[in-house]
């Protein structure tokens, strides 16, 4: 396996980690639909890859590029990262609503 792929398993592995212990942090607190949606659009938002602008052939964290190219470059193009990274938000509020729905239908069903 090469140490691109051992990259991105760190990141993934990582953002499991921080969506684990952020469910595991708020296990008392009583907005179910909030800790969803929260854990979901981080997980989305840690992974989404974007490309780097000047490196086509390989994929960073988008939020990392993102943060990379506006902060820390001077002639710095985030406007691909930032679209990327607002369609994981999106994505990550759709997975939370619909992760919320499934354990709410599943929670209510009882075994006779």
């Amino acid at each position: 396996m090469s140490a691109y792929a051992w990259g991105w398993l760190v990141v993934g592995g990582s953002a499991l980690l921080l969506v684990f212990a952020l469910g595991r942090l708020l296990r008392d607190w009583r907005a179910p639909l909030v800790k969803h949606l929260v854990g979901w659009c981080l997980l989305a938002l840690a992974v989404a890859p974007a490309q780097i602008p000047r490196y086509t052939d390989e994929l960073a964290p988008a939020i990392v590029v993102f943060f990379f190219e506006s902060f820390l470059q001077r002639d710095g193009s985030p406007d691909a990262a930032g679209r990327i990274l607002l369609a994981a938000g999106a994505l990550g509020l759709v997975l939370g609503l619909a992760w919320h729905g499934l354990v709410r239908l599943l929670g209510r069903r009882t075994v006779a």
